[in-house]
């Protein structure tokens, strides 16, 4: 097989033709470092070491570009790079970012878990969000188990009262139940949230 021609494309990209047919689009990057050129002979072992080298330069790339709009777990990170570049290079980006220092499971699940107890989430909401952010169970665990849900019942009728303001009729309980349910309140703090607010109401 000869490298039959290259040609940059109009994203910086580097496609390769071989035997002058397209093989495949390579970071530049990439094709720098492998010291290949126009005319050159080329073995299978090499084509595959040069995509490999391309798709492990672009993970690393878009590990930074996401990185830099919001957090993610590591999981999460591999889950998402790799759609395009292939679980191993998405694997190698992702462990990159941690020795970097700019992807920690356990910081990026405390904040988490912060922002969603300040929004009024019970224990049950938080572990679904942390969860869907495929963060390691044990991880959450330790979150959770730091964290102070003992006031349950009165932070779920704060929650309703700044929601709803009163429970006048039938209706408005029926909302402000499936409000809590949602928000990961269990049978007993609904009950006294919507007990509450509908006494402070007929008073």
């Amino acid at each position: 097989m000869v490298i039959s021609q290259v040609r940059t494309t109009k994203r910086g990209r580097v496609s390769v033709y071989v035997d002058d047919e397209f093989l495949f689009a390579v970071e530049s990057e990439a094709w720098q470092r492998s010291g290949l050129r126009e005319e050159q002979s080329i073995d299978e072992d090499e084509l595959n070491e040069l995509l490999s080298d391309s798709r492990r330069i672009e993970a690393k790339r878009k590990a930074l570009n996401m990185l830099s709009v919001r957090d993610y777990s590591q999981a999460e990170l591999i889950s998402r790079i790799a759609q395009k570049t292939g679980a191993e290079s998405a694997a190698a980006a992702a462990e990159r970012m941690c020795e970097l220092g700019l992807v920690n499971d356990d910081r990026y699940a405390l904040n988490c878990a912060q922002q969603y107890f300040d929004k009024g989430y019970a224990r049950r909401r938080i572990r679904f969000e942390l969860q869907k952010r495929k963060l390691p169970e044990d991880v959450i665990n330790q979150v959770l188990e730091e964290m102070d849900f003992s006031d349950s019942e009165q932070r779920a009728l704060e929650l309703i009262e700044r929601r709803f303001g009163s429970l006048a009729d039938d209706a408005a309980k029926r909302k402000a139940v499936s409000y809590l349910e949602r928000c990961g309140y269990d049978y007993s703090a609904i009950s006294y949230a919507v007990r509450h607010l509908s006494c402070a109401e007929e008073l």
